[in-house]
């Protein structure tokens, strides 16, 4: 009895041994074959005759002059791994191929199902319903592709940004616009930046705004304010930016947006944008005398070239206007300076005004200056620059504060004229400096 045991384990052992190098001989010839090796293929076939992976590449290496072949070795290789969809994926263009329609996308739709974060196999899927003349459905899992591999992005998003610029075919993308998915924002930003008619663009807004489900991001709604900007269209970029702010940025509304400061800078539509420069830093800082809660801290670190950096697009009607606000520095050293300039952007860019060049000032100080809007300009900008012109002039270095910009408008222009026209030939000069304890007013 003893014997007969030890031949069954004998028998056991040599089994499993001759099972483990069959195995080692198989796994060296599925790492080759991985490799992109098809040699390999029929090595690994010969050790281990039912290896589902090489039943697979088998069957795309045979000839289409035998698909019966092919069909063959795809059913034994999903049999062996039901998990693995590309053989179902294969069968499935076979069948296509074929004109078998009901019975390829039965096929494709449990191939999906097996694989709903596989982004290669999505993708394929999604090429299989745009050969069957589904876009809709191509669509779908082209978003599921996305969202597994967002370096698809890169192809993809092209190709969906040529179907929202189609009018034809535009409509194909509302069920993403009703519940965007993540990557939606990019797509939008893109969109926006690559699409060449804004009636294109309109439609994928509206998609958006109208969806009812998800509300517009701020994102979104800067992405098409920036463009209605870049194309000229200021006065529905203003009205689109405005139906967006919530009720603190609705308190911060004016001729000059968040001209206390009270909000951070937006760097977007017609708030304030900040340029980035490694030698300049901004911050919004609660400091002694300012009038809300907090101003703008602008600090210079060793500046050499002309600073241009703080602006805020405008919407002002033509008409004359006064602009204000207050200032004070920690340690500026300038020669130059800064001052605020009202610059016409469209039609065409010029300087309409100039303030008070700001030098050293401890104390807050108020400083004003007022500038004419011309009928032709529809479009402004209030910017910050270096007051000087030559190198020793713009070099800078501390730290700047500015809190309640505003600007109101002038009613009575002809009664501003007049006084400009007697405080120009008796008073200070255009270019008056605004020093420690000195106000404009």
């Amino acid at each position: 009895m003893i014997y007969l045991w030890r031949v069954v384990l004998l028998i056991v052992a040599a089994s499993l041994g001759w099972r483990v190098t069959v195995n080692g001989i198989a796994g060296f010839y599925v790492d080759k074959m991985d490799a992109g090796d098809d040699g390999a293929i029929d090595q690994v076939l010969t050790w281990q005759p039912d290896n589902p992976a090489a039943l697979y590449r088998k069957a795309l290496r045979e000839p289409l002059d035998d698909p019966a072949q092919g069909a063959k070795l795809l059913s034994e290789a999903y049999r062996g791994n039901p998990s693995d969809p590309r053989a179902l994926v294969a069968l499935a263009s076979q069948a296509f191929a074929a004109k078998q329609f009901s019975r390829s996308d039965e096929l494709i739709e449990i191939a999906s199902a097996l694989a709903p974060a596989d982004a290669r196999v999505q993708k394929q899927v999604a090429s299989y319903w745009a050969a069957r003349g589904q876009p809709d459905r191509a669509i779908k899992h082209l978003s599921s592709v996305l969202l597994a591999a967002p370096l698809e992005a890169r192809t993809i998003l092209p190709a969906l940004i040529e179907i929202a610029a189609d009018p034809e075919r535009q409509y194909l993308l509302a069920p993403l616009a009703s519940s965007p998915p993540k990557w939606w924002g990019k797509f939008f930003a893109q969109a926006c930046r690559d699409i060449k008619h804004l009636d294109s663009l309109r439609y994928l807004y509206n998609l958006r705004r109208d969806s009812g489900t998800e509300p517009l991001t701020s994102e979104e709604r800067a992405a098409f304010v920036a463009r209605l900007q870049r194309d000229g269209q200021i006065s529905e970029a203003y009205m689109v930016g405005i139906n967006g702010l919530d009720m603190p940025a609705l308190k911060q509304l004016g001729l000059v947006f968040n001209g206390g400061f009270e909000l951070p800078l937006s760097n977007a539509g017609f708030g304030w944008h900040l340029v980035p420069n490694e030698r300049v830093s901004a911050r919004l800082l609660a400091s002694t005398g300012t009038t809300g809660n907090q101003a703008l801290n602008l600090k210079f670190r060793a500046l050499e070239q002309p600073f241009r950096h703080l602006f805020q697009p405008l919407f002002l009607d033509p008409g004359h206007y006064r602009i204000t606000g207050r200032t004070r520095t920690d340690g500026l050293k300038s020669i130059g300076g800064v001052r605020w300039e009202v610059r016409c952007e469209q039609p065409e860019s010029q300087v309409l005004a100039e303030g008070p060049r700001l030098l050293a000032s401890s104390d807050w100080t108020n400083f004003e200056f007022e500038s004419d809007i011309p009928e032709a300009c529809h479009y402004q900008q209030l910017r910050l620059v270096s007051a000087g012109t030559r190198r020793f002039e713009v070099a800078m270095a501390g730290t700047i504060w500015f809190d309640d910009m505003r600007i109101t408008r002038v009613k009575d222009t002809a009664a501003v004229a007049e006084t400009t026209a007697g405080a120009v030939k008796s008073g200070p000069k255009p270019d008056q400096i605004l020093r420690v304890g000195a106000s404009s007013r």
